[in-house]
């Protein structure tokens, strides 16, 4: 019974989305428009939702409007497909979790951005030649990183939860006085665990660049600065991208650790082994190595994250030197690795143009989902 009442609220408060002036929603250009409710049938998934079809169709062409204001310019979406679950009925509210699968596009060329732009200022303001090389090589570097990005549609998750509050603490009384104050609001979510979910607000607003030409400057004078001094050359060679592409080919693994039996969850495990792949050697002593057989525990760096002090894959590789701390996030590449500040969990990048950062992860459950879009400001980044 409860469900059919919900089910008949929403519809009205949908309703009166359908119906809100398009000045309501951040202005789209033509060739930006959403696709109209209709075609959003066959790209719809609905699990365990009192949702009908229709108000999916709503629902998801907000998202759509959000991420069209948040990336213009930057990014061109195409495929567009939403998974809709997880629902939640409290008296005065409706809650639904929404993953969007949509190929993403980079569109703006790299030399064009402003940190590209603050490289170059940075460059163009040296005296000596020899820096002068190491600002253009640091450029270069940057460039032929992120152009292989450049108008190539890229395989995207964005993860949300999405609110649908009235005003009423009853939802009966809602129905019977037809007032309606509707409340949606989007969060920013992040699947942890099967027991744990962190959200966040979101925002439509567009990316904030304000500083990027900045940290351009700063990064061609860090790389004068390091190159100048004595490097520390270490014995081993990291391959960043098969790093990368053993986390695309293996995100859905089933979890070696999970909580279906009962050995905790499978997150630095499997950045461990992506790291391992990529060539940071098996190092027994220092306790980072992997699970001699299913069933059995790893090295305690090679399974546990750091978070808690107690020994971790982050702390690991800081130790070792192989990694550091980057607070650029126009420098963290594919084969970076991803640190939750809230929570105990890490992930491996997957992505990063210069803009924007995908990871990809394990938990304690199977996941279906890899090139996750990070949006949010709770996690470190460290590279190689």
């Amino acid at each position: 019974m409860k469900k059919r009442i919900v089910s008949f609220v929403l519809a009205a408060m949908l309703f009166m989305i359908f119906i809100l002036p398009v000045s309501a929603y951040q202005s789209l250009d033509n060739s930006t428009q959403p696709l109209p409710h209709s075609e959003f049938a066959s790209q719809i998934q609905l699990s365990n939702t009192s949702l009908t079809d229709k108000q999916a169709a709503v629902l998801a062409n907000y998202v759509q409007k959000q991420l069209f204001s948040k990336y213009a310019g930057l990014y061109a979406f195409d495929h567009f497909s939403f998974e809709f679950g997880n629902e939640k009925i409290e008296t005065d509210k409706f809650s639904i979790d929404v993953n969007v699968n949509v190929d993403m596009t980079l569109i703006r060329n790299p030399i064009d951005s402003p940190y590209v732009k603050g490289m170059q200022t940075a460059v163009s303001e040296l005296r000596n030649e020899h820096e002068k090389m190491i600002g253009q090589n640091e450029i270069d570097a940057f460039l032929q990183e992120t152009e292989s990005y450049y108008n190539t549609p890229s395989p995207s998750t964005f993860l949300y939860r999405m609110e649908i509050g009235i005003s009423s603490p009853i939802l009966l009384e809602s129905i019977q006085s037809l007032n309606y104050d509707i409340q949606l609001t989007l969060f920013d979510r992040a699947d942890i665990t099967t027991e744990e979910t962190i959200v966040t607000p979101a925002t439509s607003e567009r990316l904030d660049e304000s500083m990027a030409a900045d940290y351009g400057k700063k990064a061609i004078n860090e790389a004068v600065t390091k190159r100048n001094g004595i490097a520390n050359h270490l014995a081993i060679s990291y391959d960043r991208l098969a790093a990368r592409d053993y986390a695309l080919a293996h995100a859905f693994d089933v979890p070696e650790f999970s909580a279906a039996n009962g050995m905790g969850s499978d997150c630095a495990n499997f950045v461990s082994k992506a790291l391992n792949a990529g060539g940071i050697p098996v190092n027994r002593a220092g306790k980072w190595y992997p699970s001699p057989s299913r069933g059995n525990y790893a090295g305690e760096n090679w399974m546990r994250t750091g978070y808690y002090n107690n020994g971790g894959v982050v702390p690991y590789m800081l130790n070792k030197g192989y990694f550091s701390r980057q607070n650029n996030i126009s420098k963290v590449y594919s084969g970076s690795i991803l640190y939750r500040t809230d929570t105990s969990h890490v992930a491996l990048v997957t992505y990063g143009d210069g803009t924007t950062v995908k990871f990809t992860e394990h938990s304690n459950y199977p996941v279906t989902r890899k090139n996750i879009v990070y949006t949010g400001s709770r996690a470190n980044f460290y590279t190689p």
